[in-house]
């Protein structure tokens, strides 16, 4: 049970029901694959409505020489952002890849996409897509430290962008971020 929200006019409340499939295993054409997929269910309530949703996910991972692996991973949940006063339920696909370049050096990235919707209960809100990606590269120092270089990319589309609250004060929102 999540702790509820509070908008200007009402409470938010969910309860997540951890009850439903849980499945791990290297498939049987290779060894080096793996498949992991988990279900499960949310009711997210307002005081007047309430809708409930199958939430849950799927990986598929597979191992590429000794050092190296790539992923492929979805994931459908409802989540609570913190500039909105309304529960999010949000679809996510990420594509990660990353492996040892040499002996001390490790390189990392990742590209993914996902679409929401903020404020799903009837018609109060505005959908939304994310664009992201990165790469990271870090090189070991000592068996304990180790430098660390990354860049992230991400960008945003609202149906809505008066929708979008302005969080900076500064009278406009920026849909595209790079750090």
């Amino acid at each position: 049970d999540e702790p509820a929200v509070d908008g200007p006019d009402r409470r938010i409340r969910s309860h997540n029901i951890d009850a439903g499939i849980d499945y791990n295993r290297t498939l049987s054409i290779s060894r080096r694959t793996t498949l992991a997929v988990n279900a499960g269910s949310i009711l997210v309530t307002d005081g007047d409505e309430s809708l409930f949703s199958l939430v849950g996910g799927a990986t598929l991972a597979r191992e590429l020489g000794r050092s190296w692996g790539a992923s492929l991973d979805y994931r459908r949940s409802v989540g609570f952002l913190e500039v909105f006063d309304s529960p999010t339920l949000i679809d996510d696909a990420t594509f990660s890849l990353g492996g040892l370049i040499g002996r001390r050096l490790r390189f990392s990235s990742n590209l993914g996409a996902s679409r929401g919707s903020v404020g799903f209960f009837r018609g109060e809100g505005t959908d939304y897509v994310t664009y992201r990606g990165g790469a990271s590269l870090s090189m070991a120092l000592t068996r304990l430290f180790a430098v660390r270089g990354d860049y992230a990319y991400s960008q945003y589309q609202f149906d809505d962008p008066m929708a979008v609250p302005d969080v900076l004060g500064t009278g406009h929102v920026r849909y595209n971020s790079v750090r």
